[in-house]
C-alpha cells in the first residue's frame, strides 16, 4: 500500500506541475490560462524576480517543497525558462526524485488536519 501511495502523491503532483507548464506557456503568449473543468484562473508557482530572471516553487497542497536544505525556488531565465525548469521538475517527480519532500509536505497537511488532544 505504501508503494500506493507514493504513485498517487506523485502523480497528483505531476498533474499540477503539467498545469503550471500549460499556465506558463500562456503566460508568455500573453493570455490567462484557466482549469478547463472549473473555469477558475490557476494560481502561479512562477513569479518574475527581475526583467530576465524568474523564479519557481513546486507546491504539494499549500505546502511550499524544500528542493534543497533551505532553499525552496529554482531560479530560471524568464518565462522561457520557467517552461524547461518544470518540464525538468515534472520528469523528476515522476522518477521519484522529490519523494521525500512530497511525503514530508504530505505529513505536515496531515497533521494539520488531526484534532487536537484536549
Amino acid at each position: 500500500i505504501a508503494g500506493d501511495t507514493k504513485s498517487r502523491r506523485r502523480s497528483k503532483l505531476a498533474a499540477k506541475i503539467a498545469e503550471q507548464i500549460a499556465a506558463a506557456k500562456a503566460a508568455i503568449e500573453g493570455a490567462v490560462y484557466t482549469r478547463a473543468s472549473s473555469k477558475r484562473r490557476v494560481r502561479h508557482w512562477f513569479y518574475a524576480l527581475d526583467e530576465r530572471k524568474a523564479a519557481v516553487v513546486l507546491f504539494y497542497g499549500n505546502r511550499q517543497l524544500e528542493l534543497a536544505k533551505g532553499k525552496n525556488a529554482v531560479e530560471c531565465a524568464g518565462l522561457t525558462g520557467v517552461v524547461g525548469t518544470l518540464e525538468l521538475l515534472h520528469t523528476a517527480v515522476l522518477q521519484g526524485a522529490l519523494d521525500a519532500q512530497i511525503t514530508s509536505a504530505a505529513d505536515q497537511l496531515k497533521r494539520a488536519f488531526k484534532p487536537k488532544k484536549q
